[in-house]
């Protein structure tokens, strides 16, 4: 029984693995296309950070990505120190800008999903679709026959 119990665990993870890396390479090869929609080299989908202020720079506005990147930053900073910190109001005030930073990501992504509906011709609806499903609508995105229109205002 013990040998069984380990053997469906492992095949689990191979599953699990596969199903990720399956995820994975289509979510890579939707950004692709995305990007030669968009006349931009489709290797710079692959490159971390970059592919981002590519996306952003196509679909929006850059200064949004470096808010974002460094809201990130800070926040990921902000709660290794709460939990070092041991003065309960510095914690405190910790906790409050993190959770301020996290609302203007949520924001950003919102604008960012929408903008990215409207720079390949689809609708708000689209955008509320990609702000809650990124990677499938996106490679959804980049297979369908949809053309770039250029970031919209």
């Amino acid at each position: 029984m013990d040998d069984l119990g380990i053997l469906l665990l492992f095949s689990y993870f191979i599953i699990i693995a596969i199903l990720a890396v399956t995820l994975t390479v289509l979510r890579v090869i939707g950004y692709w296309k995305l990007f030669n929609k968009a006349e931009e080299k489709g290797w710079k989908s692959l490159i971390p950070f970059y592919n981002q202020f590519v996306f952003y720079r196509l679909v929006w506005n850059v200064e949004f990505f470096f808010l974002y990147l460094g809201g990130s930053v800070i926040v990921g900073i902000l709660n290794g120190f709460e939990r070092v910190i041991k003065n309960p109001f510095l914690g405190f005030i910790c906790m409050v800008i993190s959770i301020a930073f996290t609302i203007i990501s949520i924001w950003i992504n919102w604008h960012l999903s929408i903008n990215t509906a409207k720079a390949y011709g689809k609708g708000k609806g689209y955008g509320v679709g990609l702000f809650f499903l990124p990677n499938l609508l996106r490679m959804i995105l980049g297979f369908s026959d949809c053309q770039y229109l250029g970031a919209q205002e």
